[in-house]
């Protein structure tokens, strides 16, 4: 099986606290996988370690994507971690999406501009192309974010908690996008938090604290069992623990 993302032995510590121990993690081509775990579990931190921005102790990571263009790969962080004031408007940040394949310092083309508008239409954000990114509401912003990612055209998507603090009507919107994106062939990386949702809207599902606690498909590991291991009040003191024995 071809995957999209292999992950082998990896590590990863801030102050000699293991954040992330010895993860093993295959994603298929293809699906939609949540990364789901307590707060503190690592999620967002696996994610980073992923794209390059956090240095792992240990370990390898193979990404489609690695031999191809920068583009092959988008990632809509958490809201929390943008500058909203920046001075910005809604379609200018969306053609930054485009700048893989554009370049620079060279002049959007008129393909490029359509695939913005065409971005920002699919999420209902075209008659707000010209605001101000500081001026939108939470649920308003992520979707910006996902019309970026869009336009990117990669092969994998890394969202970290792009549902939090959006409204109902959002969440059914970008649902809808991440499955046509599937139909299309591309695989989607989620790191989630509601586990009411996760049968609904992933195919395979990591149940992660500190450690890969289970992966794999939701109807075969997605079960009450792995769910209680997952989040068990102290998974640092656990995984000290269980080092000893």
């Amino acid at each position: 099986m071809e995957y999209a993302l292999v992950i082998e032995d990896l590590s990863v510590a801030y102050h000699k606290k293991p954040v992330l121990w010895d993860i093993d993690l295959n994603v298929p081509f293809g699906t939609i996988m949540g990364i789901v775990g307590p707060n503190g579990a690592g999620k967002s931190t696996l994610m980073k370690a992923v794209l390059g921005v956090v240095k792992p102790l240990t370990g390898r990571i193979r990404l489609a994507g690695d031999t191809h263009q920068a583009h092959a790969v988008a990632y809509v962080p958490q809201k929390e971690s943008v500058d909203w004031d920046f001075p910005t408007t809604v379609y200018d940040v969306v053609m930054m999406g485009r700048y893989g394949h554009i370049g620079w310092f060279k002049r959007p083309r008129k393909s490029d501009h359509e695939k913005v508008e065409a971005a920002l239409k699919t999420l209902s954000m075209w008659s707000l192309k010209d605001t101000q990114i500081g001026a939108l509401s939470g649920g308003q912003q992520q979707r910006v974010f996902l019309a970026r990612a869009l336009v990117q055209e990669a092969d994998v998507y890394f969202l970290d908690e792009p549902f939090q603090g959006v409204d109902a009507k959002t969440e059914r919107v970008m649902v809808e996008v991440f499955k046509s994106l599937k139909a299309q062939g591309k695989t989607l990386i989620i790191v989630h938090h509601d586990l009411n949702t996760v049968r609904q809207y992933f195919d395979s599902v990591t149940l992660l604290n500190v450690r890969v606690f289970a992966s794999g498909a939701v109807e075969d590991v997605f079960t009450d069992e792995n769910i209680m291991k997952t989040y068990q009040s102290d998974a640092h003191q656990a995984f000290w623990r269980d080092e000893r024995v």
